[in-house]
């Protein structure tokens, strides 16, 4: 691991920027039970950069209205963002709202009968990627010396949503019962003076309010969670998606025209808690001494403060990251694998020669796309393991740990509660999306996250051995962080 070394006279500076990155309407948006193209706006989409300077390496933390990209698509973004502005440690999260498009990577339009789907997507993801090299060097150039201040509060705006239905099978609904994450971690960055520059607000809950049959593009929650937000403290707010895999909206997956109302009511209640705890992170004028005047009209005393500016120190900043190698589930035989593929291209067949509808298309061409994949890796006889990016940054006594997979929530709450910062904020869905990764008692239950590789277009998923070994690889990452004021 290595970090950045900060010069004697490193001061802390940041900047932020935004693009707009709302989709053409009439791209299809994300998953496969999508009757026809996007239909009306709700809510712009927004990619939000954040510029940390205090050492010779500039981070940059990049928050994207998107449900989520490969790894493979994160590094072309990184690479343009570093063709922009230089060497830089570059954090990509996405806040996964159900209502935006798929990546190309997702190969969720047919090039035969969507060629003009298939174009818009990518131009759209290049259209991303610019975008996202423009915004950090804005942010990069505009930043400004700045305190940050940081802290937690509670809002209950996600449930668990592995219930057990009456059949005893696991289904996507309502667990009150199981565990969530309340936690809302909030980051504030001012600059020396008191004008606001960037407010961070994490939070761990899936953005799909809005159903798969709705027509709209939409940052779902998040989206309004931002505004308020931002008209609260004046300062452009980034949204981070914590680990939000087994956590579901309060109010559930909603359908017509309900879905934009429940959205926008738990974006304002997650807003309004975190803007109750922004308002107490940092103070730029504090009480200095006390003065005393005599009442006219008795012996009592009236008093008042004489306030000063306050004493700001610069947080020691670094960034580092890992790679931890994971092994992946063993592949079904050869002769299982084929017999596989071939019923996913008879289906297939059928359902196009019975002219079924879109989702029956779309489903059923995804499993060929997958059984085809896996069968490959079959036949290439190889034991299958996954390289895993475990990227974490430091800013005084927070961090930010970010890992690319849709994590159950209980993951990143064993990482935080191994961590020697006064706040840690731990990331899923950063830096690609690799698939789910359930807990190891969550493969014993079973359930649709279990098999959500396919879904992801990865021959084989995760083993129950890896919620363990990321733990411990997010709690290496701390420790690594906590050493880092040495290199001051």
């Amino acid at each position: 691991m290595t970090f950045d070394k900060d010069p004697a006279d490193a001061r802390l500076r940041v900047g932020a920027a935004r693009a707009d990155i709302t989709p053409p309407v009439g791209l299809r948006l994300t998953g496969t039970l999508r009757e026809k193209g996007s239909e009306a706006v709700d809510r712009p989409l927004a990619l939000t950069a954040l510029a940390l300077l205090g050492g010779r390496t500039p981070v940059i933390v990049l928050a994207c209205d998107l449900v989520h990209l490969s790894p493979e698509e994160v590094a072309q973004l990184r690479a343009a963002v570093a063709a922009r502005i230089g060497p830089a440690d570059i954090f990509v999260n996405v806040s996964h709202s159900h209502a935006t498009p798929a990546p190309p990577s997702a190969r969720e339009f047919d090039p035969q009968t969507e060629a003009e789907q298939v174009e818009l997507a990518e131009l759209y993801f290049r259209e991303v990627v610019a975008k996202a090299a423009g915004i950090s060097a804005v942010a990069v150039a505009g930043a400004r010396p700045a305190v940050v201040g940081h802290g937690t509060g509670t809002v209950t705006v996600g449930v668990n949503r592995r219930e057990v239905g009456p059949d005893g099978n696991l289904l996507l609904g309502e667990n009150p019962d199981g565990i969530v994450d309340p936690t809302v971690g909030v980051v504030r960055f001012d600059e020396v003076g008191g004008r606001p520059i960037a407010a961070v607000v994490h939070y761990s809950c899936h953005p799909d309010v809005l159903g798969p049959k709705s027509g709209l593009i939409s940052p779902d929650f998040v989206g309004a969670a931002r505004d308020v937000t931002e008209r609260l403290t004046g300062a452009m707010a980034l949204f981070l998606q914590g680990c939000a895999g087994d956590i579901d909206p309060l109010c559930g997956i909603v359908t017509g025209d309900d879905g934009v109302r429940e959205a926008d009511r738990l974006g304002t209640e997650l807003a309004c808690e975190a803007v109750r705890v922004y308002q107490r992170l940092v103070e730029h004028r504090v009480r200095d001494h006390r003065v005393h005047w005599r009442s006219s009209t008795s012996n009592s005393s009236v008093t008042g403060w004489v306030y000063q500016d306050a004493r700001h120190s610069d947080p020691v900043v670094a960034s580092t990251s890992t790679t931890v190698t994971l092994p992946l589930r063993e592949l079904p035989a050869p002769e299982e694998a084929a017999a596989a593929y071939a019923s996913a291209v008879e289906h297939f067949d059928a359902v196009r020669d019975q002219q079924a509808d879109l989702p029956t298309r779309l489903r059923a061409r995804r499993r060929v796309i997958w059984t085809e994949m896996q069968l490959a890796a079959v036949r290439r006889g190889e034991a299958l393991t996954e390289d895993v990016e475990v990227q974490g940054i430091r800013i005084g006594d927070l961090a930010l740990i970010g890992i690319p997979a849709e994590l159950f929530v209980e993951i990143g709450l064993q990482i935080r509660a191994g961590s020697p910062f006064r706040t840690t904020l731990v990331s899923g869905y950063t830096n690609g999306v690799l698939f789910y990764v359930p807990t190891a008692a969550a493969f014993e239950q079973g359930g649709y996250e279990i098999e959500s590789h396919q879904n992801y277009l990865r021959p084989a998923g995760p083993t129950p051995e890896w919620e363990k070994r990321l733990v411990s690889t997010g709690l290496d990452v701390l420790a690594d962080l906590n050493r880092a004021e040495v290199n001051r």
